[in-house]
Order: structure tokens, then C-alpha cells, then sequence
């Protein structure tokens, strides 16, 4: 299961392939937006979550989060990018997601809503692949 960490690294690997910037990369112990990146003079936000906890203290580490949790995650995801977007109408919002059953199920539920705030999803496999969704 990948961690929010791994979800990053991938994330912003993918990013520098596709010709950003990475002006931010942010681990689980800091707080913010967890990738800042720039292309072509826009800024592109990504908040990643992960599919279980990074932390080896944490009651969930090395556990699936549950439904619950992962609606939890995407709620905040999308508030984040809800504030972020009224803040600086020009920079572009994404999540980075683990690509499984529960975080694809999530986001299919609300995928029009995301398209209509031009908020792209990157799901990330267990080998480390990239898809723009």
C-alpha cells in the first residue's frame, strides 16, 4: 500500500517527466500543499493522500484506510483546493491519489463536480504509474 510520501515522489517524478518545475515537495511531517510545481507560467497545486498511514507510531500503518477515512481524505482534499482556488484564480488544482478500488469509487461519485472546477485527479498504482484522469 502506498504511502502519502510515496504518493509525492511518484507524483512529482511523473510532474518533472511532463516538463514542471517542482518548486514544492512536502512530506506528511509538514504542513501546506503537498506539490507546488510550475509549467508554462502557471502553477499547478497537488494534494496527495495516501492509501494507509506513513507514520510507523500510528494505529493505521501498514493497515487499508477505511471508506470512511478516505471520504474524510477527498473532503479535505477538496476544501484545500475550494480555498486555494479563491485565493489565486490562476493556478490549477489536483489530488494524487493511490489507485484502488476505494479512492477510484470516491472519485467517480464526484468526478463531474471535479471537471467543472478544473480539478485534475492523478491516480498512482503500486509500481509507481501515473494516470491523469
Amino acid at each position: 500500500m502506498l504511502t502519502e510520501n510515496e504518493i509525492i515522489d511518484f507524483v512529482a517524478d511523473y510532474l518533472r517527466s511532463d516538463g514542471y518545475t517542482i518548486i514544492r515537495k512536502a512530506t506528511t511531517n509538514q504542513k501546506g500543499i503537498d506539490i507546488i510545481a510550475s509549467k508554462n507560467n502557471r502553477k499547478l497545486f497537488v494534494e496527495a493522500k495516501g492509501a494507509t498511514s506513513s507514520k510507523p507510531h500510528t494505529r493505521n500503518y501498514g493497515k487499508p484506510f477505511s471508506n470512511s477515512q478516505v471520504s474524510t481524505h477527498i473532503s479535505m482534499a477538496t476544501l484545500y483546493a475550494m480555498i486555494e482556488l479563491n485565493k489565486d484564480s490562476e493556478i490549477d488544482f489536483a489530488f494524487a491519489l493511490p489507485h484502488n478500488d476505494d479512492h477510484t469509487r470516491m472519485i467517480t461519485r464526484i468526478l463531474p463536480s471535479l471537471k467543472k472546477l478544473d480539478i485534475t485527479v492523478y491516480f498512482v498504482s503500486e509500481n509507481g504509474e501515473v494516470k491523469k484522469n
